[in-house]
Parts: C-alpha cells; structure tokens; sequence
C-alpha cells in the first residue's frame, strides 16, 4: 500500500503493523545537544503526521459494520463530541496535542458536513439545505 507523507513524497508499505510501531517510536526520538529544537520540532510533526495516517489506513482496513450512508444517530453524537473539543483551550496542552486535537475534531466535524448536517454554536446538528 502507498501513503503521501506530510512533504508530499509517496511511501511504499509492505508491513502497515510494523511502520505503524515504527513511525510511533520515532515520534519520541530527539537530537541531543546544540540548537536542535527546530529540527526536533519539525522531525516529531513528520513523524507524528505518518503515524496518524498509518493509523487511519489500519483502521480503514479492520473496520466492520460498514454500509453506504452513516445512521442519523451518530451524528449528534459525533456533534457532542466537537463540542468538546471547545473545552480544551482552558488546559495546558504541547503544541503538537493541539495540532492533534484540532486534526481530530476537523475530521469529526467533516463526518457531519459529508452527510449534509451542521453542528450550532448549541451544539444541535441540523440538516443543511
């Protein structure tokens, strides 16, 4: 399977369990000594990228109870859920938790828009026209 990393380069991979515990190893790696924070920065933004895209392949992959429309039923949940995310400006967050958690709840948020609903400031969801 291929997947475009964050740069925009295709990798091949041949075993998605293994680049998946690879990739989330080599979140944790940093250079030691000198001004190295921008290069760690930028290597654990790369790193971090691949793995959620790995992540998202695997469970593309084990997925069951697929079908052709999402049920109405998990939207407002899925609603409830972006809400939520709202709530986290009042901690203390790393920024690449942030980046994380603002990935996350752009993705969920997506899920609603797909299927022609909106999420309020009230957090009702409603079908758009």
């Amino acid at each position: 399977m291929k997947v475009t990393d964050m740069n925009g380069f295709t990798l091949e991979v041949t075993n998605l369990d293994e680049a998946i515990r690879q990739s989330e190893a080599f979140v944790a790696y940093s250079q030691v000594g000198g001004d190295c924070s921008e290069f760690n920065e930028k290597q654990k933004d790369y790193w971090s990228d691949l793995y959620h895209k790995l992540l998202i392949t695997k469970s593309k992959e084990t997925m069951s109870n697929l079908s052709n429309k999402t049920e109405y039923k998990t939207l407002p949940i899925l609603g409830t859920i972006v809400k939520m995310f709202d709530w986290l400006h009042c901690f203390d967050m790393t920024k690449g938790d942030d980046m994380d958690a603002t990935a996350s709840k752009n993705l969920l948020h997506g899920i609603i828009e797909s299927n022609n609903y909106t999420v309020t400031k009230w957090n009702f969801i409603y079908r758009r026209t």
